[in-house]
């Protein structure tokens, strides 16, 4: 990467001319620093006053004035000969280039003051800069390579508890892992910079850090979840006085709203957050909102309206010169173009995104040369379908971001079949089943489960075939039911449109019309084809019929030997706790009632009662009182039948890992006041037996519980930060009680390694 040739042509100059002297300034600040210039009697204190000037020529876009007084800085660093100067000389070199936009330039700049900060032994400079070049490898889209950047400064700011800047970095590292569609590590460090955000007042960093963990609940599709933290930052932004980050929940909660069919409240929220952004003139994210309505509109086969909302927005960014939004609509336009099944046009936008990317400074393409192989395979040019969709292929092993790569897979799949290379085919429907799996893309996994099983099939590997099978039947259906849903609320939304048409952009009914009747033409030659598929599928589906019968009646027969084992082991338990409440008894208070008994007798049968022995009968009375007490607690809590719940579990965490030296966070959202008796008692000892787990097994410091409910289901969650578990770990009794209890009551239970280390215990019950 080669430095601009600017700079050392204007030191050149800088030395024939010998003493360097500043371009005369047109401000008032330029004009102080100018005079203070001419009163500096040391090259240190002229070098700092270079760098000033500079910043103040890129502040007005002055490109050139501010290089020249970078070269006269670079002149004095050269002087001084000191690895300090020369990082600062550096560092704003690339500030410079950052502000001109001047990719190839920023990364050597930095480079170097890198090198120079960590030749002076100034480690909070080398860190400045290392902060600049992560948030420049995130905005490029290398993303593993941001992500060893931010981790080098979390630990930086940890040793010298710089609380917020570690918020910073953890936010930036969540961002990374959800930009790259690893969804779990977005979620953990999300909470993290949460968790150590809420001890100091930063309600914008705690807000980013609720945004990362929203996405990461939207990407896996539990919605309710990601409206929760969405809606939960817009306070937050209000405090802030920031209406650009309630602008931009609204638009979070409008794309979470519309993912769930909830078209009219998306379109209400969008329109929201449109306001926000006009009444900052914030411009460039209306048209990002106009490119949201239209995703709608493809989304239900309406891709005259959505073409027409993209190019919309495509108005915008060519007026802005906006590059980036340029490859995005561009993009937009050749997809829907694709899917109606307009070649010609979709061809024309493909390639307008994929020379912009291509002549981009890093090349990363995000779907864009994806876009044009499709494009290739649906026009029968098979030798450059492959040579785009490789580049797809290639960008997500540059850059890491894996959103695309289910659809690059299946094509590449697709491409080797139709070649007669099936192994080669199976490779690929095999990468695009994993991705799509990955990314929680139902869609997709039933596309590559359905190529894998007919692979398969055509292989004669008839039992992996049937798992792919039943794979396709699962998702095809869930994707059915997914799109019912979706076309159900959007048919209720059009009768809703006309509240909220005044605020978007009419359609244009005769083109609307004529291109409509194009799609039902094309729909009508899908459904003939569709229909002889459709009689295919019947004859394998009776082929198939009888095995699938018998493997779901030996799954039901597994699946009875199961139930009767958890039931056996919730039998044992209930045993095992009799036989200790009842040693207790015959140990404690038993034993204790019998002395109190030969103690009464024996002053009844004294002729004087002496006042020692009615005090030692009255204490062991007292005793006896407080273990009965004790044991009936144990069968049923106070806490639990007085106060409810949440002051129950609190007890036991309090009672039992405060106690151990542990350290515990409590969270509850969105309870009711009180539960059934059976799910409240359930709830308890589960918790019960997870705290003893823990204390037993877990070597931990702290431990995190969490009760909330969403929809229809209560959730009790605790995860500790021990030496963990084994991915498939053996069920002792105590394990095997969780999941019989949870069952019992219709929930789940499942106990699993942490994210990063530790165990996770999640229990839902039905309410």
């Amino acid at each position: 990467m080669s430095l601009p040739t600017r700079l050392p042509l204007l030191l050149i100059i800088s030395c024939l001319c010998g003493s360097f002297s500043p371009v005369a300034a047109q401000s008032p600040v330029l004009d102080s620093l100018q005079q203070a210039w001419s009163q500096a009697s040391t090259d240190t204190g002229k070098l700092r006053l270079h760098l000033a000037m500079a910043k103040e020529w890129w502040a007005e876009a002055d490109w050139e004035k501010s290089a020249l007084q970078l070269a006269a800085a670079r002149h004095l660093a050269e002087k001084l000969d000191d690895p300090y100067w020369w990082g600062e000389v550096s560092f704003h070199e690339g500030l410079a280039a950052q502000e001109a936009n001047d990719r190839p330039a920023i990364r050597a700049y930095f480079d170097q003051a890198m090198q120079h900060f960590s030749q002076a032994g100034d480690q909070e400079k080398e860190m400045s800069v290392l902060s600049e070049l992560a948030q420049l490898n995130y905005y490029e889209g290398s993303y593993d390579a941001s992500i060893l950047n931010f981790h080098r400064l979390y630990a930086y700011y940890a040793d010298i508890r710089d609380t917020m800047e570690m918020t910073w970095a953890l936010n930036f590292i969540s961002g990374n892992y959800e930009a790259k569609g690893i969804n779990d590590s977005a979620m953990a460090y999300g909470y993290r910079a949460r968790d150590l955000v809420r001890a100091i007042d930063a309600p914008i960093d705690l807000a980013s850090s609720l945004n990362n963990i929203g996405f990461a609940y939207m990407e896996q599709g539990i919605y309710d979840s990601a409206l929760q933290y969405f809606r939960a930052a817009i306070p937050l932004c209000r405090k802030a006085k920031r209406p650009d980050g309630e602008a931009i929940f609204m638009q979070n909660i409008g794309i979470v709203q519309s993912r769930a069919g909830q078209f009219v409240a998306s379109l209400q929220s969008y329109l929201r957050s449109m306001f926000l952004y006009d009444s900052i003139a914030a411009y460039s994210q209306v048209a990002d909102l106009k490119t949201n309505i239209g995703i709608i509109h493809k989304r239900h086969g309406q891709y005259a309206e959505a073409i027409d909302y993209y190019q919309e927005a495509l108005a915008f960014d060519l007026s802005e010169a906006d590059t980036s939004g340029l490859i995005a609509q561009y993009n937009n336009i050749g997809s829907a173009y694709l899917e109606a099944g307009r070649l010609d046009s979709a061809r024309k936008y493909a390639l307008m995104s994929y020379r912009l990317v291509e002549a981009s400074d890093h090349s990363c393409f995000d779907g864009e040369a994806g876009l044009l192989g499709k494009y290739y395979y649906e026009a029968g040019k098979l030798d450059s379908a492959r040579h785009y969709t490789q580049q797809e292929v290639e960008a997500v092993k540059k850059c890491g971001n894996r959103t695309f790569l289910p659809m690059s897979a299946y094509v590449m799949g697709r491409i080797y079949q139709d070649q007669g290379q099936a192994q080669q085919a199976r490779y690929w429907f095999e990468q695009s089943y994993a991705s799509a799996k990955e990314t929680g893309r139902l869609e997709a996994q039933a596309e590559a489960a359905q190529a894998l099983y007919a692979s398969y099939k055509s292989a004669g590997q008839t039992e992996k075939a049937l798992g792919f099978l039943e794979i396709y039947q699962w998702t095809s259906d869930s994707v059915f039911n997914q799109n019912n849903t979706r076309q159900l609320a959007w048919m209720e939304a059009t009768y809703q449109m006309d509240r909220v048409a005044d605020s978007l952009q009419a359609v244009q009914e005769q083109e609307a019309l004529a291109f409509e009747q194009e799609i039902s033409q094309q729909r009508r030659r899908i459904g003939q084809i569709l229909l002889g598929g459709l009689v295919l599928g019947v004859l394998t589906g009776i082929y198939f019929f009888y095995l699938r019968k018998r493997r779901k009646l030996e799954m039901e027969k597994t699946l009875l030997e199961e139930k009767n084992h958890r039931y056996q082991a919730v039998i044992e338990a209930t045993e095992e706790e009799r036989h200790r409440i009842a040693k207790d008894l015959h140990d404690g208070v038993v034993q204790q009632m019998g002395a109190i008994q030969l103690g009464l007798r024996r002053l009844m049968e004294a002729e004087k009662t002496p006042p020692q022995a009615l005090e030692e009968i009255h204490q062991l009375s007292i005793n006896t009182a407080q273990e009965t007490r004790q044991l009936s607690h144990q069968m049923m809590p106070r806490a639990l039948m007085e106060m409810g719940l949440v002051p129950a579990l609190r007890e036991v965490a309090d009672g039992m890992l405060n106690r151990a030296g542990m350290e515990v966070a409590f969270e509850e959202f969105g309870l009711q006041e009180r539960y059934e008796m059976s799910v409240e008692i359930a709830l308890y000892r589960i918790f019960q037996e997870l705290v003893q787990n823990i204390l037993r097994h877990a070597e931990a410091r702290s431990v995190s519980v969490q009760l909330y409910q969403t929809g229809g289901q209560l959730h009790l969650m605790v995860e500790d930060d021990g030496i963990g578990i084994s991915p498939a770990p053996e069920r002792g009794l105590g394990l095997e009680n969780i999941v019989s209890r949870a069952e019992v009551l219709g929930g789940t239970a499942t106990i699993e390694p942490g994210p990063q280390q530790g165990t996770v215990a999640q229990i839902s019950i039905p309410i």
